[in-house]
């Protein structure tokens, strides 16, 4: 992933815990592609437009994204959401990326995180993204989308998608129905 040179700024202008919500959507998106990250963390927009859905204790945020040669992500544009819908205008601000020296997820993140605030809000998420991270996994290695998975466990997709956004901790009950329905096995296990 990769942000541009005109999303930068406004990424930086948005509060820092959504600037800690963005590098963790940033690394599941990373590290599965949006098409398996899906809904509450994504969605798409139009095209090769998707957004990044951050909402936190300051409202909420978006991030277009586009979906360029391959897997490459490019964050064309950030904003604070004020109307129910993506405005046109944010959308038509997502222009594709021309000759810019755009950064990486890499180099964005370590800019962010040298802000305590924001490290501070990045490593409040680590429990939320854990959850988030192996429930995508483990949907990811069994091929199947939130659709498929709510079928199996006689659920809506919005309830998978609800479950995958990590933001409230899953019974052990559900994850235990989530795992046989990917055909995984829950295992817990308490780390000192």
């Amino acid at each position: 992933m990769q942000i541009h040179p005109a999303a930068e700024p406004e990424l930086h202008a948005v509060p820092a815990d959504m600037q800690a919500r963005f590098l963790r959507i940033a690394e599941l998106l990373e590290g599965f592609g949006p098409r398996q990250v899906g809904m509450s963390h994504v969605r798409p927009l139009e095209g090769k437009l998707w957004e990044m859905r951050m909402q936190g204790r300051a409202g909420i945020v978006r991030g277009v994204y586009a979906a360029v040669q391959g897997r490459m992500l490019i964050v064309l544009h950030v904003f604070v959401k004020k109307t129910p819908t993506t405005p046109r205008a944010a959308i038509e601000t997502a222009h594709p990326p021309g000759e810019h020296a755009m950064k990486s997820l890499t180099q964005i993140k370590a800019e962010l995180i040298a802000r305590p605030d924001v490290r501070a809000g990045y490593e409040a998420l680590a429990d939320e993204f854990a959850i988030a991270r192996e429930l995508i996994s483990a949907r990811a290695r069994a091929g199947l989308s939130q659709a498929e998975v709510a079928r199996r466990i006689g659920t809506t997709q919005s309830v998978v998608a609800r479950l995958e956004s990590g933001r409230r901790p899953p019974s052990l009950r559900t994850v235990q129905r989530y795992a046989q329905a990917v055909g995984a096995k829950a295992v817990l296990r308490i780390e000192t």
